[in-house]
This record gives structure tokens, sequence and C-alpha cells, in this order.
């Protein structure tokens, strides 16, 4: 077995949610067909990506 590459690597997270929201998440992400981690990773770029962007107005304010 070949050890993964660094850029290959991933990180497992544990959260909590409430009960009823994991359940409607479940569901729709069932429709779209979309893995929970999927939405998680797209989820987190997005985020980054908007932060990038208001610190890069702050800093020409």
């Amino acid at each position: 077995m070949r050890k993964a590459l660094k850029k290959e690597r991933t990180k497992q997270v544990q959260f909590r949610m409430p009960e009823e929201l994991h359940l409607e998440l479940r569901k729709a992400l069932l429709d779209s067909g979309m893995s929970m981690a999927d939405l998680f990773n797209e989820t987190a770029k997005n985020y980054i990506k908007k932060q990038i962007v208001k610190k890069g107005e702050k800093d020409n304010a």
C-alpha cells in the first residue's frame, strides 16, 4: 500500500448539528445526488474565497 501524497491527504472533521437539521440535510443531499463531504468541502472553499475578497476590500479601503 502506497503512502498518500501530502496533497492527497484529508482530515476527518466531526461536529454536532440538531437531529432535525441533519435529517433535512440528508434528504436534500439525496435528492441532489451530492455527498455530505462534497457539500462541506464546497461550502468551505466558498467561505474561504469570500473571506479573501473581504480582506482585500478592507486592505484597499
